[in-house]
């Protein structure tokens, strides 16, 4: 080889390096949060989140977990089963307590593939888990938050 092939790896190897080093903490880091998991049906903890809730249960992390289930997963007549398979699920993940896990039944949100479900109705659901107090918080003021992060499937 060359010797200007070999002045030029520790260059490489350094830019990999620093690249990387970068790339780490690009990511954000969520310790000691509040973090609340958004789901559509029992089985989307696992189908979607499982490394994220692997990643964020971690007790060095300090987070406290919660998932939020919008529907029991009913539409074949199995949502109690649905509901306890969730919670088993949750607690293998990380989840520090079966009560981090609530799983809403409301007509508004059934199990469905091909229903949709109403942003408003969703919205005031999530604003009176959450943040309670929002309608009588000043405009001037944010609202205060029962929760640091939400975590959902996507922004529909």
């Amino acid at each position: 080889m060359h010797w200007l092939t070999w002045a030029f790896v520790p260059l490489v190897v350094f830019a990999l390096w620093l690249y990387t080093a970068q790339l780490s903490n690009g990511f954000p880091l969520f310790q000691g949060k509040r973090i609340c998991l958004l789901i559509a049906h029992p089985d989307d903890e696992a189908m979607f989140f499982a490394p994220t809730l692997l990643a964020l249960t971690r007790p060095e992390q300090g987070n406290h977990v919660k998932i939020l289930c919008m529907s029991s997963g009913n539409a074949d007549g199995l949502g109690d089963v649905r509901k306890q398979e969730l919670v088993k699920s949750a607690m293998m993940l990380g989840l520090r307590n079966e009560d981090d896990v609530l799983v809403i039944e409301d007509k508004n949100f059934p199990d469905s593939m091909t229903t949709t479900w109403h942003p408003r109705l969703l919205s005031n659901l999530l604003t009176t888990a959450f943040a309670s107090k929002m309608a009588s918080t000043p405009s001037t003021s944010a609202p205060v938050a029962s929760i640091d992060v939400l975590i959902t499937f996507d922004p529909t």
